[in-house]
Order: structure tokens, then sequence, then C-alpha cells
């Protein structure tokens, strides 16, 4: 059974993604959301064909732009989300598993990180409001 996994680096104003899948012979789908929050936004990829796209997004935020990503996905459903996060202070050394107490812990050090970790919040709270099942 496949499992892919929905990576995402967030940004103030954009999303980069790419779907990991252990199929080795599986498309890779990856591309980006940029322009956030902007009448000009648009969400640019390849599909599974290696084919390029461009899809306007007007005014879209980090949730809107997430669920158009999932649409894009061609029926290939994560399993699970990573999250870049910048910086996580001497809190984390390693990967760990989001709830309530890591996003508390990732607000703490905004500071460390002013113009990542509050996007890469928002790209938290994106996934959780999204229309995946993998959400908590």
């Amino acid at each position: 059974m496949n499992a892919p996994v929905l990576v995402i680096n967030c940004g103030s104003s954009s999303i980069k993604y790419a779907l990991i899948d252990s199929d080795p012979q599986a498309p890779r789908l990856a591309g980006l959301a940029e322009r956030l929050g902007g009448n000009d936004a648009l969400l640019k990829g390849k599909n599974s064909d290696g084919e390029s796209f461009t899809q306007p997004l007007p005014n879209a935020d980090h949730t809107q732009a997430l669920n158009a990503i999932l649409e894009r996905l061609e029926g290939r459903l994560p399993v699970a989300v990573g999250h870049r996060i910048v910086h996580g202070g001497e809190h984390f050394t390693q990967a760990a598993l989001i709830g309530d107490s890591v996003i508390e812990a990732i607000e703490t050090t905004a500071a460390l990180a002013p113009l990542h970790n509050p996007a890469n919040l928002a790209g938290i709270a994106a996934t959780q409001k999204s229309s995946l099942p993998c959400r908590r």
C-alpha cells in the first residue's frame, strides 16, 4: 500500500509543496502557491505527466491555497503532512508530532524567526482547517 506524505513549507505569502510517495515509480507532484492574499495569487506546479500548470487563486489565503493544492494531488491523498518549521529554539532537535504543546512551543520561538515561524503556524492552522483526512 502506498503511503504518500505531503511536505509543505509555508512562507508569509506562499506554500511550497511536494507529495512524496513510498512507491519509487510514482510521479512526484510538486509546486508553489505564491502571492497569497493578493489578487494575483497563483498555484504553479507539475502534474503526474510532468506537464506544468498555473492556476489563478485570487485573494486566496493559506487554507484556500492548501485546498487547491489538495485538488491537484490527483486523488493521491496523503496519510500525513510534514511541515518545515524554520526555528524550534531549544524545544526541538528532531521531528515532532504536532499537537497543542508543539504549537505553543513554536509560538514562543516566533521571535527567533519572525518572518517564518508565524507563517509556519499559519500553514499548520491551514492544514487543520483543510479537507485533509489526516488532520487531527
